[in-house]
């Protein structure tokens, strides 16, 4: 068994540990673990494009991320109102007026509208496409681990919507890089795509030497996470003989201690 745990949530937190503390002197006062928005600083829109069913918890991750990155605001359905538009109409639009689109693409192709041929994340990233948005495709790496129930299209479609998925990954593979996941460092490959894409819209250098000292702190942390991520990723744990891998809340782990201190040996008898 693996105990997962999520790093990101504690991203703040690490930043003040140990010889790190240093990079923490270098970004502005926070509020509400925010970055302040300098008067005239454009807010990018990045519209989250995926499917839900198998996607609930990443899309939780990303939309995080989002909020973290500089300058950045989410949006997706979840944060939709009611519309007499058609749900195909509005999702195109939305994905037109973005500021960036940010694909989310594991094993299953999702809901086709009917009348339409291809799937709604499909039509949502053709319309940005269409737009000339700029587009960050995330796909999940090919070596994690399947469950066909759980993670595929259900019957009797599922492998039709194999084969459409596999001409998607090929259509965007050709538009641009895309980047593999895991659920482990999904959201900070998020973060630092989204940051270096801020930095080359606003013409702003990679080099360490010439960033604001926000921009420094947000790539050191990234670094930091991934070497806190590829260490400690999982924990090993004795007494298992399986190798079946599922998460494991810490609380279940925590036995607290139960002792009893004998204080008749001191004091006066």
């Amino acid at each position: 068994m693996v105990l997962m745990i999520d790093c990101l949530s504690e991203f703040d937190a690490m930043a003040t540990c140990g010889s790190h503390r240093k990079h923490i002197l270098k970004i502005e006062q926070m509020e509400n673990g925010k970055p302040p928005v300098q008067q005239g600083t454009k807010t990018y829109t990045v519209f989250i494009s995926s499917t839900f069913l198998d996607n609930q918890e990443r899309r939780k991750w990303v939309e995080d991320a989002v909020q973290r990155a500089t300058h950045m605001k989410p949006f997706g359905m979840e944060r939709c109102t009611a519309s007499a538009r058609p749900t195909v109409e509005e999702c195109e639009r939305f994905a037109r007026d973005c500021d960036i689109y940010l694909g989310i693409i594991a094993h299953r192709y999702g809901w086709i509208p009917e009348g339409k041929t291809l799937s709604i994340t499909e039509l949502e990233y053709d319309a940005a496409k269409a737009a000339g948005k700029p587009c960050l495709m995330f796909q999940i790496d090919r070596s994690y681990r399947i469950d066909m129930e759980d993670d595929f299209d259900p019957e009797p479609d599922r492998w039709d919507k194999q084969k459409l998925l596999a001409d998607f990954r090929k259509k965007f593979s050709k538009d641009q890089m895309p980047t593999p996941f895991t659920n482990e460092n999904l959201a900070v490959k998020v973060l630092h795509a989204l940051t270096r894409w801020r930095e080359e819209q606003e013409g702003k250098t990679a080099e360490p030497s010439t960033q604001t000292g926000s921009n420094v702190a947000v790539d050191e942390l990234a670094r930091y996470y991934e070497a806190v991520e590829s260490l400690h990723a999982s924990l090993p744990l004795a007494g298992f003989k399986t190798k079946l891998r599922v998460p494991i809340d810490l609380e279940d782990l925590y036995v607290p201690l139960q002792a009893v201190v004998d204080l008749r040996a001191f004091g006066d008898s």
